[in-house]
């Protein structure tokens, strides 16, 4: 099959107006449209069907692993008291594995709800989120010493589900990643042409150049990870946000503290 392209050009012969007509061969050039477009619908279809799995491997984990919870709690309240000193070290560790599963199989989950969302958008007015995040964290702000300050911040078209989780992400991690001293964490929002960008700002440990961009991939924990986090919070902030048209970046300096951006447009 060939295809070809007619263009017309308007110009003079002579003192007469004239047409110049070119026909033109596009067949390899249509050909490799057709083939990239076939291949990025192919992409489409595999990373639907890849994130489908995880859902439902995430969703049946959770029962199995409910009982195994279940009964290494009954173990260490009834019989931790015959078990020597490595017996309850090692029902401790099955517990603290237990859990940390648990929360790798929830982030999986909330992965999985964020990638699939096509739920309308509404105005989500991101001072009353924050504010909801905020009472969220308000223990591990008490636990911690730390203070939030928070500005003016703009209404949205978002998702309200999906903006929760991207700052509850970057609060959390705000709060974790303070050093020694109380964390101090402030949120702004100011215009940039068509969009609003929010920043969320402390003066925690900072992150090394050399991961910042890392740090939004899968399963990539930061510089300096204490704990069980999954490694998910910020792959999921940015599937999230480029949903809604944003983007999400950092900026850091090791020990002085980071600053997350998240870009919005302001009209769909």
């Amino acid at each position: 099959r060939v295809t070809t392209e007619l263009r017309v050009t308007r110009t003079r012969w002579g003192s007469k107006p004239s047409f110049l007509c070119a026909l033109r061969d596009i067949s390899e050039q249509e050909r490799m449209r057709t083939m990239l477009a076939d291949q990025a619908e192919a992409l489409r279809r595999s990373n639907d069907q890849l994130e489908g799995f995880a859902y439902s491997v995430s969703h049946d984990l959770k029962e199995p692993l409910r009982m195994v919870e279940g009964f290494a709690e009954l173990l260490d309240r009834r019989y931790a008291d015959q078990l020597d000193e490595a017996g309850r070290d090692h029902l401790s560790h099955i517990i603290q594995g237990a859990a940390r599963m648990r929360r790798f199989i929830r982030a999986l989950l909330e992965y999985g709800r964020v990638s699939q969302d096509e739920s309308p958008l509404e105005p989500v007015d991101l001072s009353e989120l924050v504010s909801e995040v905020l009472l969220d964290l308000e223990r591990k702000i008490e636990e911690t010493g730390g203070h939030v300050s928070v500005g003016a911040l703009p209404v949205v078209h978002a998702r309200q589900i999906a903006l929760h989780q991207v700052f509850a992400n970057l609060l959390g991690n705000a709060l974790h990643y303070a050093g020694e001293a109380p964390p101090a964490v402030e949120i702004t929002a100011e215009e940039d042409g068509d969009d609003w960008v929010i920043t969320v700002s402390d003066a925690g440990i900072g992150i090394p150049e050399a991961e910042q961009e890392r740090i939004f991939e899968s399963f990539i924990r930061g510089h300096g990870a204490q704990g069980s986090g999954s490694g998910l919070g910020l792959a999921l902030s940015r599937e999230a946000v480029r949903r809604l048209g944003g983007d999400i970046w950092v900026t850091s300096t090791p020990g002085e503290g980071s600053s997350f951006h998240v870009r919005l447009p302001k009209e769909r």
